[in-house]
């Protein structure tokens, strides 16, 4: 029972640094999602002026 104890407690511990290093992910995921969309924005509104000025 001790034996089984220990091992429970290693997988729990583990399973909370993988719920961790998911969340930074997720939170990564969005930041650059957020970037990229940002850019794509003002890249067409870039091209938009361009093709006005023109």
């Amino acid at each position: 029972m001790m034996e089984f104890d220990r091992i429970s407690k290693e997988v729990e511990r583990q399973n909370r640094s993988v719920t961790r290093w998911a969340r930074i992910a997720l939170i990564g995921a969005g930041i650059f999602w957020l970037f990229w969309m940002a850019f794509a924005a003002v890249a067409l509104w870039l091209i938009g002026r361009l093709l006005n000025a023109w």
